[in-house]
């Protein structure tokens, strides 16, 4: 892989994440924790925490919630100096409610009309994007509007003409689209990927793949035709296709205080196997252990260091 100036960048939105009580109600709430989160991000934030160089690029608006977005993750390392700022414009926010069983966890978006939405391609600084050694994407982006999908367009193609590395996240969020508007979008841009990202739920609710996790892996990567394909199987951990063989990691058992963000800490993870140790199977394996570390924080921030990988150990039933 070619150097570059930087090890990763990102685009997409952030929001403010308000989170309830597990112990009363979203009807009835009288106190709000208040975290920033968004997919990209949060992979932004991870790499920068153990020690790479990491970009995000966005649209935010010109007040003090968009300023509370790009201050916390200067705060953690992230060159932020691509973002771009809207004057009266609005930052999304989602509400969160990690319910205890039986109740169910609530989640309640509120971002429609955000300033992200409205981000267009030339917006975007593209010669900045080319002086990263990877360039992360997910699905989420293009399901906020014609503005975003037309960037992530925008951004593979540019991609494909700098020989630039691409992961890609599908994260599949039911309620920004349907699944068939979710699958004729995304297919036509996974072969412009180096590696994809599924969820074993995403790949047969969007897909409609089903069978053992090394059946849907490899079904996945034929559908997807990108060079390698990672299957995130929950508890049981992943499985790395390659086009050649099924590659089997298993889960890092930890206790769960905030499982939200648990995925981006894992894409974090492989990326950043890729980038020290050009292997995705390395990645995977450091995915999985950063997916168990991230669900002992709060909020959507994995709070690692370079020597929790360091540490196999660290208090973690393997």
């Amino acid at each position: 892989m070619a150097a570059g100036l930087l090890d990763c960048v990102t685009i997409g939105e952030s929001m403010l994440r308000f989170d309830v009580d597990p112990a009363t109600s979203l009807d009835d709430v009288r106190d709000l924790r208040v975290f920033v989160a968004g997919a990209e991000s949060n992979v932004a934030v991870t790499l920068s925490r153990l020690g790479r160089r990491a970009a995000w690029i966005s649209r935010l608006p010109d007040d003090p919630l968009g300023r509370r977005v790009d201050r916390d993750l200067r705060a953690h390392g992230v060159d932020t100096s691509r973002v771009t700022w809207e004057k009266d414009g609005r930052l999304g926010c989602y509400y969160t409610q990690l319910a205890v069983p039986p109740r169910t966890a609530t989640v309640l978006y509120d971002r429609r009309g955000s300033s992200f939405s409205r981000i267009a391609p030339d917006g975007v600084d593209w010669e900045f994007v080319h002086g990263a050694r990877v360039l992360h994407l997910t699905g989420i982006t293009p399901a906020l509007g014609e503005g975003p999908a037309a960037v992530v367009g925008r951004a593979l193609q540019e991609a494909r003409g700098s020989g630039q590395w691409v992961s890609f996240d599908l994260n599949y969020r039911g309620k920004l689209w349907s699944a068939e508007r979710a699958r004729d979008t995304l297919r036509p841009l996974l072969p412009m990927c180096d590696l994809l990202i599924c969820s074993r739920r995403d790949a047969e609710t969007v897909f409609g793949l089903s069978g053992s996790p090394e059946d849907v892996g490899r079904d996945l990567w034929h559908l997807a035709r990108s060079r390698c394909l990672v299957l995130t199987l929950g508890g049981e951990g992943a499985g790395v296709f390659d086009g050649k063989r099924w590659l089997p990691v298993p889960a890092v058992a930890a206790p769960t205080v905030d499982p939200i963000g648990r995925g981006d800490a894992f894409a974090a993870g492989v990326i950043y196997g890729v980038l020290t140790e050009d292997s995705v199977d390395a990645g995977v394996r450091f995915g999985v252990r950063l997916a168990a570390l991230k669900q002992t924080f709060r909020g959507d921030v994995a709070w690692v260091t370079p020597q929790d990988l360091r540490d196999r150990d660290g208090g973690i039933d393997r």
